[in-house]
Order: structure tokens, then C-alpha cells, then sequence
């Protein structure tokens, strides 16, 4: 896994589940997501089958996602879609891709398994996750302001945020051999609440 693949999840996510209006500018086109799954972290694109698909504010209590091998609790119940995405070398993995809107936030959790074993080791994966969050913001046309490796269920991970023209996006990645985890939280400068991250963050399991 590249770090250029790695945008996958992390560049995939939120914007599909907000309108022109709400979102933080795409910086991808319409054709489709930014290249994504190897590592890089934080571009906001837009999936061209979702364009559309605009997520009404989310409504009920929290909502436990039960995926493979894998568990995370939303703070409402998330819409949720697969999309493909290429992974290098004419290569192409499916992203499964959970979204929700909250308070006028974009929620998002993704993941995608790309080929071969993943990084090799906790300095590997340093280094690919950092190199993601810098790819993601250039893709996004965006400055990425912190990047910091924290520690999510276990694994080395990095915590991002990108501002681009309007909006913020927060987001933490993280790898599990081959699969790449991402958590994004995004909206307009100065609303997107930290809580929502961090509490979806602390609610994932592994294995």
C-alpha cells in the first residue's frame, strides 16, 4: 500500500453525504474521488454516486456499526454505501463508507483493504499515515494545520486537520494490516466539534 493509494478513505468520505451548500469545497471533480486507499488522509471528495445524495440531520440515539472485523458506535445511525476506489498500479479495492450528520457536521468512518500484507512495522506505518495527511491536504487544494501520531484500539494512528476555503476537516487514520481506517469529521471553519471525533475514535474495536 502507497502512500499516494492511501487517500482512498480518507479523501473518499464525507463530502458524499453533503450538499454544494453545507460541504467544505471538493477538490476532486465530478468523474469521481480523488486517488485514494494507500495513505493518505484528508481530501473532501465527492463520490459521483453521491452526488446527490444529500444526508438529512440525523436523528435518534447511538447507533453500534457491526462490520468485519470491526465494531464503531455513531452518535446517530449512519447512511452507509461501498464505492471503488484504485489502490495503484490499475489496481482497485471496494471502500465501505459510513456517514452521518450531526449538528451540522459531516461524520465519517471508512475502510478499505488494499493488496499485500500492509505496512511492515509501527515506523512503516508512521510514516506512510503522515505522508497520507500532507497528500490529502494538497489533493484537497487545502493547508493541513496539525498532523500528530496518536495511538486508536491498539494501533499507531495519525490526527489531522485540514483547512481548506470554508471548512475544516478533522480526521484520524490508522492501519490494520492491509485495511485502512478512517474517521473524518468535517464542516464549516469553527463548527466542527472535536467531541464527535474523538468519541467515535474511542467507541472502535479490532479483531
Amino acid at each position: 500500500m502507497t502512500p499516494a493509494g492511501a487517500v482512498l478513505l480518507v479523501a473518499v468520505l464525507l463530502a458524499g453525504g453533503c450538499s454544494a451548500a453545507d460541504a467544505p469545497p471538493a477538490a476532486s471533480s465530478p468523474s469521481g474521488p480523488p486517488s485514494p486507499v494507500a495513505v493518505t488522509s484528508p481530501s473532501v471528495a465527492t463520490p459521483a454516486d453521491a452526488a446527490d445524495d444529500v444526508l438529512a440531520p440525523g436523528e435518534g440515539g447511538p447507533s453500534l456499526v457491526i462490520g468485519d472485523g470491526f465494531t464503531i458506535t455513531f452518535p446517530v445511525p449512519p447512511n452507509d454505501r461501498t464505492v471503488e476506489v484504485p489502490v495503484g498500479e490499475g489496481m482497485t479495492s471496494q471502500a465501505r463508507i459510513y456517514q452521518a450528520q450531526l449538528d451540522g457536521v459531516f461524520l465519517a468512518f471508512s475502510y478499505a483493504d488494499a493488496p499485500g500484507e500492509g505496512p511492515v512495522d509501527e515506523a512503516a506505518a508512521e510514516a506512510a499515515l503522515l505522508d497520507s495527511a500532507r497528500s490529502a491536504a494538497a489533493d484537497a487544494a487545502g493547508e493541513l494545520v496539525a498532523q500528530t501520531v496518536v495511538e486508536v484500539a491498539g494501533r499507531t494512528a495519525v490526527d489531522y486537520q485540514i483547512e481548506v476555503a470554508g471548512g475544516t476537516l478533522r480526521g484520524i487514520a490508522l492501519f490494520d494490516g492491509p485495511r485502512l481506517y478512517t474517521m473524518q469529521a468535517a464542516g464549516p471553519s469553527g463548527a466542527v466539534d472535536r467531541v464527535l471525533l474523538d468519541d467515535l475514535a474511542a467507541s472502535l474495536t479490532l479483531g
